[in-house]
């Protein structure tokens, strides 16, 4: 029974998790499409604006 509670525990944490990464409006789509044409596979990234310019820092 514990090994079940633990793995419920699990699945809802990451379903929870997920539900919070919500794309950042402020970043325009054309910059959003250009990044993942660019970095299919690029996972927790995090934008920011400097002056002109977006940054993306990802894994």
């Amino acid at each position: 029974m514990k090994k079940y509670f633990l793995l419920l525990s699990f699945v809802m944490i990451a379903f929870l998790a997920s539900s919070f990464a919500v794309e950042d409006p402020s970043i325009s789509q054309k910059v959003q499409q250009s990044f993942k044409r660019g970095f299919p596979n690029a996972g927790f990234v995090e934008w920011y604006k400097d002056q002109n310019y977006f940054k993306a820092i990802f894994v």
